[in-house]
């Protein structure tokens, strides 16, 4: 759930299409769903831009909402769990990277979508 509402925030705010969330869409898209100023904005842009290159990837969008779901659910029901939460949340990421790396992979024509097509081609190319 987690990544996927990470994910849905990425397409929302990702106007361009490119994979990448400029400064200027982040801020667009806090302004528009959320009260904070755009001091605080700028502060979330730098803080989720972990490899400081001046754009968000879908990565560094998942890593924060994972993030933030740790620090939430650590600071109000920490149990025994928590280690075991931590790790399949991080093998989730991990199968996501994967799924997506697959994807482009496949994604012959860089459209964004995946043809029959260029499925029964890569999987011919694969298997």
């Amino acid at each position: 759930e987690t990544l996927r509402s990470a994910d849905d925030m990425f397409e929302l705010t990702d106007t361009t299409g490119d994979g990448i969330i400029s400064q200027d869409e982040f801020e667009f898209y806090m302004k528009k769903h959320t009260d904070h100023d755009t001091k605080m904005i700028r502060e979330c842009f730098f803080a989720i831009d972990v490899d400081g290159n001046g754009g968000i990837n879908r990565d560094e969008v998942r890593d924060a909402f994972v993030k933030k779901r740790r620090e939430l659910k650590g600071g109000r029901m920490a149990n025994e769990n928590s280690e075991s939460d931590k790790k399949l949340e991080d093998e989730l990421l991990g199968v996501s990277r994967d799924a997506d790396a697959l994807f482009d992979k496949a994604d012959f024509d860089g459209s964004g979508s995946l043809s029959i097509g260029e499925f029964e081609l890569y999987m011919k190319r694969n298997t």
